[in-house]
């Protein structure tokens, strides 16, 4: 008996989405800004590592291809119409150099990449840096590749593998997808088509009127996305999981026993889960790496942070709340709801209309009007004008405030389990210390100091010292500080992903705890940066994979070198920063061996120094070199 399968609806985290995917490192949606019938609108490309919270990484005119290989994502037409671009989470982008111009590109079923034309055929394995011929004696005109599997096309008839095999049932079928379960394979094209011998022989298989959109594997069973009806079974017959007319289930991403499912006629996400197991994607998130004792420093810290709340009693507001901001928000979220049942028992004014929202929020009918009415009740008087929000389960998740409305923001109850905040120093008010004392719960905190005046001059706003806020926002994943900044104290920061700072004077700072980082920026105009950031990689980061840096480069070359980040990072960015051929020389003194990618554009090196840069990385871009070559302030990717 084949497992059974649950469909429930998921809160889609954009207006219109339309296609999914998914690689080991997280999810894909590619959504549009306008409705299905109208998908001429800006299209959106979003990650999301863990399916709680999404980001948007790419953003154009019009849909781009997007193919999974290497472990990422492939985008092609992006930024320019002839450009490949390649990511494993939409943060950095490498180029992916083709063997041809013009040429067709294909997903090979084993995290690698097809290109082919009229004259040839070409693999790149997820392992290599370039495409090799491949040893065909037969020139494809067509590719569909699966798990087990690859099928080429020619001149109307499909051929198995690198031995040219025929499969005299697929001729003149038009194949576009493959999917496989050992030797079980199904294809989609012209209907869908179902093999037991690994491709060699099909059956068509009996799908009446309906129309197949798109094919997964959810656990041990095949699921068809069709207009009207999803489908699972064995391959030799399937059975509905779900009919609907105004349905059409056209993009089916599956992990272990469960799937993500999106119907852009209707808007919707939904989520299929095997014998109602708990959806997950990826592989599991290993816990951050506790170096030398940094995480189990945090967690005392932070015990000792919550322990004058949790001493008031187990069922005290302070006691909940403490409790619902560690939690992680995902499914039902109960902290979250035994804190506003709380507030709603002791009587609190805003409690009514956020557990209004929340059932609004969680219910079948969902109106936005009234969402939006009930949700100004609540944020009107926390932030006196409106700025950017996003709410979950009637409570503020993620706002853009200027530091004047962070106070303000926090003494409400609606702003307790903010998770996101975006703070803007546009205004000489507020006290950004505050959120150390309020926001135990925080994932994302960027603190905006790069202002424009009115002469047109960029400022940075004073952020004063940051020394306090760290002891209580253990929980951060994304912290980016751009600015000027006094003392940024210790940073105690175990699980924070992506860490961004680019401040006009290097700020006084302790050795940092960040072992689970994976992306540091650093940028600088004036300081002792040597010593500085020899201090800042004196600890192992062993998750380190991207670096960007913007400072005199020169001067801290030597340091680099004898870093940890040599042996893990893949992808490094030292544009305008005023590297000449001896800086390059002492990076290139020793081996990278994990690096993929390395931008050293805007900056000072000679012919002779471009083409060592050349040897430097798989992919080098080296455009914009001149003698007098200035740092670039503030870097790209920091404004």
């Amino acid at each position: 008996m084949a497992p059974r399968l649950k469909l429930e609806k998921l809160k889609s985290p954009v207006a219109f989405p339309s296609a999914v995917a998914r690689t080991e490192r997280g999810l894909w949606l590619s959504s549009h800004d306008r409705p299905y019938a109208s998908a001429s609108g800006p299209w959106v490309l979003s990650f999301s590592s863990d399916l709680g919270s999404w980001r948007e990484v790419l953003r154009h005119s019009t849909a781009l291809p997007v193919l999974c290989a290497f472990g990422g994502v492939v985008v092609r037409g992006w930024p320019e119409a002839t450009d490949v671009r390649w990511s494993v989470d939409g943060a950095t982008w490498s180029e992916v150099l083709l063997p041809k111009a013009g040429v067709r590109l294909a997903e090979d079923g084993a995290e690698g990449l097809w290109a082919f034309d009229g004259t040839g055929a070409w693999r790149r394995r997820r392992d290599a840096t370039t495409f090799e011929p491949a040893p065909l004696e037969f020139v494809p005109d067509r590719l569909v590749a699966c798990a087990s599997s690859t099928f080429f096309g020619q001149q109307g008839r499909w051929l198995l593998g690198e031995s040219a095999t025929p499969i005299p049932t697929l001729k003149r079928v038009q194949l576009q997808q493959a999917v496989s379960i050992g030797d079980l394979v199904l294809v989609r094209g012209d209907g869908v088509w179902f093999s037991k011998d690994g491709g060699r022989s099909f059956v068509a298989v009996s799908m009446g009127s309906r129309e197949a959109l798109h094919l997964a594997v959810v656990g041990a069973q095949f699921v068809i996305g069709c207009r009207g009806a999803l489908l699972a079974g064995d391959g030799a017959s399937f059975t509905p999981v779900s009919e609907n007319d105004q349905a059409e289930f056209a993009s089916v991403v599956g992990a272990g026993g469960g799937a993500l499912i999106v119907d852009p006629r209707r808007a919707r996400l939904f989520s299929l889960s095997e014998n109602g197991a708990a959806l997950a994607f990826g592989p599991a998130a290993p816990p951050a790496p506790a170096v030398n004792g940094e995480l189990a420093e945090v967690e005392a810290l932070l015990a000792a942070a919550e322990a004058p709340l949790l001493a008031k009693g187990e069922g005290s507001l302070d006691a909940l709340r403490a409790q619902a901001q560690r939690s992680e928000p995902r499914g039902g979220w109960q902290p979250h709801l035994v804190y506003l049942d709380a507030l709603q028992d002791a009587g609190d004014p805003d409690a009514s209309v956020m557990a209004a929202l929340n059932r609004l929020q969680q219910g079948p009918q969902f109106d936005k009007h009234l969402a939006a009415h009930l949700f100004q009740l609540v944020a009107a008087p926390i932030l006196g004008r409106v700025h950017t929000f996003k709410w979950r389960g009637g409570f503020i998740d993620s706002a853009s405030v200027a530091p004047a409305q962070i106070a303000p923001l926090l003494e409400r109850p609606s702003g307790h389990l903010l998770r996101q905040l975006h703070v803007s120093g546009v205004d000489d008010g507020g006290d950004v210390s505050v959120l150390g004392r309020a926001l135990r719960g925080l994932h994302r905190l960027v603190l905006d100091g790069f202002v424009w005046s009115d002469d047109d001059v960029l400022e940075g706003h004073e952020w004063g010292d940051l020394s306090t806020l760290w002891p209580a926002l253990g929980q951060l994943r994304t912290l980016q500080i751009t600015g000027a900044v006094s003392r940024l104290g210790r940073l105690l920061l175990p699980r924070c992903d992506r860490l961004t700072l680019a401040v006009d004077q290097l700020p006084s700072v302790e050795v940092p705890r960040t072992p689970g980082l994976r992306v540091l920026e650093l940028a600088w105009q004036g300081g002792a940066a040597g010593a500085w950031l020899s201090s800042w990689l004196e600890r192992p980061m062993p998750a380190l994979e991207v670096v960007r840096l913007a400072g005199q480069l020169d001067e801290v070359a030597a340091v680099l070198v004898r870093s940890g980040l040599v042996a893990t990072c893949e992808a490094l960015d030292l544009s305008g920063s005023e590297l000449s051929d001896a800086g390059l020389d002492v990076l290139a003194s020793v081996p990278w061996p994990a690096l993929r990618s390395v931008d050293l554009r805007w900056n000072r090196l000679t012919s002779a120094g471009l083409e060592r840069a050349r040897r430097f990385a798989p992919a080098v871009k080296t455009e914009h070199q001149a003698a007098d070559s200035q740092l670039l302030w503030p870097p790209n990717w920091a404004r």
